[in-house]
């Protein structure tokens, strides 16, 4: 199969474009190499004005002489009497054959391109001074590619330097998706585009594994299965690794390849250790220099790796030195990624160890930070493969249940807590008990307080147990030491350097900001990160994180909470569960209050029912599990006002019956009863209901309850003609909402509301600005029943709120007594009122002031 953009990229060189008059391409065996030139030599004899193709395939301990006749060999094989004429001197094989031969290739003035293939054994120092004179006195028509497994030791620094050397690498020849695809249609070989990646990934683009493999997936009926169990040790693959890769290579060398090929990628060091040989830095060297099937790996310090086909040969390979001995090795491998911080790598040794020992010293140092940072499946996977008695130890118990928690298996998880007896290890205990409140909390009950966990000095664990204390906290309303608890976790992550437990704080610290109604919280941590390792558990953190954050949003009065919300649900799409629900009927709830700015046009919105149809069917049964508390508290009763002004009362009175059925939801209930009396004209049962709220009997989940309970307490006494009283409840519920500014239970209550904090305006003690900040975003209701006011009218309407005189007021506006008189009895019969401060009151509430 010809490689057409590497043929693209070489025929600038060979057809003289580019300044470069020396191609040196060096790659593994098996790369194409040679089938490369090939190709290139067939496209260049398509040329209009061909060259004289002159190949020459090196041979191993080719002297001078020996070297200077096989291009005499290669030159008469090409046919061109003028050329063989002016090289036949080199017949003699002189010992200066290099400059005999530039000079030759210059007398004959034929273009000329000169392949010298099998560079690499080419090792004898007069073979290799001749070359190098060569390449100084190259004539200017002549091309000359040098192609081998590793470059020869040949002074082409001056020609990197000059710009005059063009370079092919084994990442070059390295098969792309579509040339493997290709390779393998030659076999007949059809794989999908899954099927594919797993073989690019095992082969690396290597042609030769390619080319292999598609040889016996020819043969194969299940192409998943056999590229899965595609490795170095199949014969066909191992074959060509010992006849072309493996064969020649010292003993000292093979012997550091076996001990090497334990772990995936090694250091000097390491190599050190597992092959006890001080020398092994050198036998890597040696790989290094013969292009081996080696990568380097920059970095501090620099590792190597195999390919993938090499390493599992070896890995075959080195069975025979016997089980313990293998064991020995991997448990260096293991204590040596131990001792570097890579945990998990040093798990996956000791297992294959199977030193219970390691595997538990491991664990205990190291496994609850690898659960955490979303490497839950990957711990899964190796215990699995652990002796059983590693199970007995109970931080290991714990961290397999830590692996179910956070892997949204919390059923799982209870039933292995439920099953183990105390932990008598300290660092167990803590866990196993932040494990119980992680559950408890998720599944929507209310566990105890509890006590504060007793620090461990193990950062991320004392984080994570604060992190579960500071929820249950939150859940219980406890919303105080809930802020002191999480400030705490977040600063045992910080220390720990541990991102995913901060973020998940931070989407605590949201849902805390909700309940308590104060700050704007920074909920952007929060969002999980698109990363390998994101765990079921990162996406519903962050999905709370975005629903606190838009539930704030609306509570505040800002836009686009609907959009937000609709980030979380996205989140979620893919999970059949009670926050995806919730989210759901949030993202759809919110995105109306977007799109409903105007009071008097919210009931009659045509799309209003089919949304609140929706998100009832959201709602139903009540989503609990997952979902926290405060944020269900702080929309259920926005959807339950919205459903009644729409006339969905059969809704909202199903939405209460689904609230009381959770026996928790006391305060949550009260609310909504209240809410329902409250539209009914039932003044004193709404007093009743909402009275063990606003005496602290109870307390709501999220203060916009609290708030919205005041509303209605002053409401019930607006309608007994208690003024006193509901002033002071309209007072508490400016007080109570001004920290978070807290301005929907305002809008929500609607008119009546609206009314009060008119004729109440400059009244409200040190809450007067608040309240005139919620006037002012209170929906429009447009224009006056009785009219639209004249510009006159509007400008004496402003003179109105400060109390001068109608004589004072035209002599400002330069107009008579009775003009002012007579605008004043426009307005007021406008307003529908009888009075100035009636005529203030009704401005007011109609936004004309």
């Amino acid at each position: 199969m010809p490689r057409e953009r590497l043929l693209d990229a070489l025929r600038p060189v060979l057809v003289g474009e580019q300044a470069a008059d020396v191609a040196l391409i060096c790659a593994p065996a098996g790369s194409g190499k040679t089938r490369l030139l090939s190709d290139a030599a067939d496209r260049l004899a398509g040329e209009p004005d061909p060259p004289v193709v002159v190949w020459i395939t090196a041979q191993d301990d080719s002297s001078a002489t020996d070297f200077a006749n096989a291009c005499l060999r290669a030159v008469r094989a090409t046919g061109d009497q003028a050329l063989v004429e002016a090289c036949s001197g080199l017949e003699q094989g002189p010992s200066d054959f290099g400059a005999q031969l530039a000079e030759a290739l210059a007398t004959a003035a034929t273009r000329v391109h000169l392949v010298i293939d099998d560079a690499h054994l080419l090792a004898g120092l007069d073979v290799l001074s001749g070359l190098e004179t060569y390449l100084r006195h190259q004539p200017a028509h002549v091309r000359t590619v040098i192609s081998g497994r590793f470059e020869p030791p040949l002074a082409l620094q001056r020609l990197r330097l000059d710009g005059r050397l063009f370079e092919v690498t084994a990442d070059d020849l390295a098969l792309s998706p579509d040339e493997a695809s290709a390779i393998l249609g030659q076999h007949g070989v059809r794989l999908d585009s899954r099927e594919l990646a797993a073989l690019m990934e095992r082969t690396e683009g290597w042609a030769a594994g390619i080319r292999l493999a598609g040889m016996s997936l020819a043969g194969h009926a299940d192409h998943a299965s056999f590229i899965d169990d595609f490795r170095g040790d199949r014969r066909p693959v191992a074959d060509y690794l010992i006849e072309e890769v493996l064969a020649g290579t010292p003993d000292p060398v093979r012997d550091v390849l076996l001990h090497t090929s334990v772990p995936e990628s090694f250091t000097v060091e390491l190599a050190e250790d597992l092959s006890r040989r001080a020398d092994a830095g050198a036998q890597i060297e040696w790989l290094e220099r013969h292009n081996f099937l080696i990568t380097r790996i920059e970095g501090a310090p620099v590792r190597f790796r195999y390919h993938p086909l090499l390493r599992s040969y070896l890995r075959a390979e080195i069975t025979r030195l016997g089980r313990r001995a293998i064991g020995e090795l991997e448990t260096t491998v293991s204590q040596w990624h131990e001792d570097f911080g890579e945990p998990l790598v040093a798990l996956e040794h000791a297992v294959n160890a199977a030193d219970t020992e390691l595997i538990v010293r491991v664990l205990e140092r190291s496994g609850l930070p690898l659960v955490l940072d979303g490497h839950g499946d990957a711990v899964e996977v190796h215990l699995a493969r652990a002796p059983r008695r590693v199970l007995e130890n109970s931080v290991v118990r714990s961290i397999h249940a830590a692996v179910s928690v956070h892997s949204g298996r919390s059923e799982v998880a209870a039933a292995a807590l439920a099953d183990s007896a105390p932990a008598l290890d300290h660092r167990a205990a803590v866990l196993t008990e932040a494990l119980r409140t992680h559950i408890a909390v998720d599944d929507g009950g209310l566990p105890g307080h509890g006590t504060h966990p007793e620090a461990t000095g193990y950062a991320d664990l004392d984080a994570y147990a604060a992190l579960q204390h500071g929820r249950a906290l939150t859940a219980t309303g406890d919303l105080d030491a809930a802020d002191r608890v999480l400030t705490e976790a977040r600063s045992h992550a910080r220390y720990a350097v541990s991102p995913r437990i901060a973020a998940h704080t931070a989407a605590a610290h949201a849902v805390l900001a909700v309940a308590r109604g104060t700050g704007t919280p920074d909920c952007h941590a929060a969002v999980p990160r698109s990363a390998p390792t994101a765990t079921a558990e990162d996406t519903v953190s962050g999905a709370i994180g975005i629903l606190a954050a838009s539930t704030i949003s609306y509570q505040r009065g800002e836009n686009r909470t609907g959009r937000s919300a609709a980030l979380a649900y996205r989140l979620l799409r893919e999970h059949d569960s009670d926050l995806a629900r919730f989210a759901t009927a949030a993202a759809e709830f919110y995105d109306l209050a977007d799109a409903e700015r105007d009071e008097s046009s919210r009931a009659a919105s045509p799309g209003l029912h089919a949304v609140l149809a929706r998100v009832h069917a959201s709602l139903h049964p009540l989503p609990t599990r997952a979902v926290p508390r405060p944020l269900l508290a702080a929309l259920l009763p926005a959807v339950l006002t919205a459903s009644l002004a729409a006339g969905e009362a059969r809704r909202a009175n199903d939405l209460v019956r689904d609230v009381a059925s959770d026996p928790d939801s006391v305060a949550e209930v009260a609310l909504l009863r209240a809410l329902v009396s409250i539209h009914d004209h039932h003044w004193d049962a709404a007093r009743r209901t909402v009275a063990p709220i606003v005496s602290g009997e109870v307390s709501c989940r999220a203060r916009s309850g609290t708030v919205a309970a005041w509303l209605v307490e002053a409401q019930a006494a607006v309608a007994d003609a208690r003024t006193v009283r509901a002033h002071e409840a309209l007072t508490s519920a400016l007080e109570l909402a001004e920290p978070g500014s807290l301005v929907r239970p305002f809008h929500e209550a609607g008119s009546p509301v609206r009314d009060l904090l008119a004729e109440s305006s400059g009244r409200f003690g040190g809450a007067n600005s608040f309240a005139e900040h919620i006037r002012a975003t209170f929906p429009s209701v447009g224009t006056t029943s009785n009219g639209t006011l004249t510009r006159r009218e509007l400008e004496l309407l402003l003179e109105l709120p400060t109390w001068r005189t109608s004589e004072q007021i035209a002599a400002d506006l330069c107009v008579s007594v009775n003009t002012v008189k007579t605008h004043l009895r426009g307005i007021y019969r406008k307003l529908g009122v009888n009075s100035r401060r009636g005529a203030i009151a009704a401005a007011r509430q109609q936004g004309l002031l």
